[in-house]
């Protein structure tokens, strides 16, 4: 798996980091190959799930069902509700990096879940869609 996904990189000469087409193309290639796998591979999932939420919220495009997918990925925080057996068997965090994406630590994780959060909740006042991924109380 990673040896393909290296495979997926953009070539070197690309500047996909500075380039919001090639940085798409490359989501586009790493999501269209890791759709394909197991739920082990889960950790992957959220790895790129993640920096496609963060170039999404770096240009104020906030995508409520793209956000939904990244939250139905088990995770291992303090203040997401999992059945930790459930959890354990499919991933392990702090997420590991996706090919020349970089892994992602818990507080990037909290602050970005924080801010797509902060800005679905300016637009509606219902946590139940949520109920079932956070604690009442950090809702």
């Amino acid at each position: 798996v990673d040896n393909y996904i290296k495979r997926l990189a953009p070539i070197d000469s690309v500047n996909w980091k500075n380039d919001p087409n090639e940085k798409l193309a490359y989501f586009e290639r790493l999501s269209s190959f890791l759709t394909k796998l197991s739920p082990v591979f889960s950790e992957l999932k959220t790895t790129l799930l993640f920096h496609i939420l963060k170039h999404d919220q770096e240009n104020q495009k906030y995508d409520s069902e793209k956000f939904s997918t990244y939250l139905e990925i088990p995770k291992i925080t303090e203040y997401y509700i999992h059945n930790p057996s459930e959890v354990l068997r499919q991933v392990s965090f702090p997420a590991r990096g996706c090919g020349e994406l970089d892994s992602i630590s818990d507080s990037e994780q909290k602050a970005l879940v924080e801010d797509y959060l902060t800005h679905f909740f300016e637009k509606q006042d219902d946590i139940k869609p949520y109920n079932k991924f956070y604690d009442a109380n950090y809702l």
